[in-house]
Order: structure tokens, then sequence, then C-alpha cells
């Protein structure tokens, strides 16, 4: 269940920095317990090296394609750079200001009395052009 209001009640295990941003805008958070991860050490060494061996090794064509597929989605997913998407009610001057060329622009929905609904991404890196 989660809230439609800060007034309501609920119970959820979420991550210690979704629990700041809750605070941040004035939820109240009571911890009941946690987790501690520490910090590891060659966490994906033996994952790696195994299927780097299996694809190195490997006579079956499906099988060196699974391990090659493995690995990469490993590199894949932790290169990541996360874009997130913002959402926030302006005035029609801001609003036509997200067009000039620094930011992503998804929407802008007119909404009423001079109010702009724009869904925009973080601001564009142009030097990975």
């Amino acid at each position: 269940m989660c809230p439609n209001n800060k007034y309501n009640s609920f119970r959820r295990l979420i991550f210690s920095e979704e629990a700041k941003y809750a605070v941040k805008y004035g939820y109240k958070v009571k911890i009941e317990y946690s987790y501690l991860f520490e910090r590891g050490k060659d966490l994906f060494k033996d994952y790696v090296n195994d299927h780097f061996d299996l694809k190195k090794n490997s006579t079956d064509p499906v099988q060196k394609n699974i391990a090659k597929l493995f690995l990469n989605s490993l590199y894949g997913r932790f290169g990541m750079n996360e874009i997130l998407d913002k959402m926030e009610i302006v005035d029609k001057e801001t609003a036509f200001d997200f067009l000039d060329f620094t930011h992503n622009v998804t929407i802008i929905s007119e909404l009423s009395n001079n109010k702009y609904l724009v869904k925009y991404s973080t601001e564009i890196d142009w030097s990975l052009r």
C-alpha cells in the first residue's frame, strides 16, 4: 500500500535514500529494522571468470553466445547512466524555457490559468555527441 498523501500510515521496506527523500518532503519515517550491507571486494570475480572460461573454451556456439550475453549484460547494466524524468507544473514562460536545448522535453501540456505541465529529463551532456 502506498500513501496518497503524507498523513496516511503505511509500512514498506525501502532503500535509505528513499527514506531521506520522504523526510525531505514532510513525511515522518519510523525505522523498525534495517539491513547493513558491507562493501564487497571482487564481488563478480567468480561470475566473470566462469563465464569467460565458458565462452573461451566452449565448442557449442549456443553455449558460447549465452556466456557472452551474460558477460555483456553484466557490463551493460553497471555501465548505464540513469536518466531520471522530472515533472513540474510551471507558468508559461518557465515551461518554454525548457525548450532551450539543455533538457530532453517529452511533454509540455497546457493546464489552465497560464499553468503548464512539463515532463523532462536531466540536462543533456553535449560532450557525449
